[in-house]
């Protein structure tokens, strides 16, 4: 008798430990943010940079915004250096749904005006 030997690819296992965006963000309620870059991570499995994001009352709270694997992000013309320290940007995204800080991003116009939508078919 012979036994059946498993196989998982590293993709595989990938796969498993990778989030659904719609399971944690509400795609159904995009939201503008105006915000100050405070750091930008070019890494796997997501990008992600903080953001200095001020309410209407004046309030400031730091947000971490989630973008697509660097690989992706280049497809659409993003670089490492895209984002800077200071950068005082515009971002729609969508936000958590557990209401933290946290937002997954579908566009991002940069000062001067370039933009990138973050959603595009090709960063995935």
């Amino acid at each position: 008798m012979t036994k059946p030997i498993l196989f998982f690819s590293a993709a595989t296992l990938a796969a498993f430990a990778h989030h659904s965006v719609g399971a944690e963000f509400d795609r159904t309620s995009e939201t503008e943010y105006r915000a100050t870059v405070v750091a930008f991570q070019w890494a796997n499995p997501h990008a992600s940079f903080q953001a200095m994001v001020e309410s209407p009352t004046g309030t400031q709270t730091t947000y971490n915004f989630e973008l697509p694997a660097p690989y992706g992000l280049e497809k659409i013309g993003w670089k490492q250096d895209t984002l800077h320290a200071s950068d005082v940007i515009s971002i729609s995204a969508y936000p958590a749904k557990d209401k933290s800080p946290k937002a997954s991003v579908h566009r991002v116009v940069l000062k001067g005006g370039r933009t990138f939508e973050v959603d595009h078919p090709f960063a995935y």
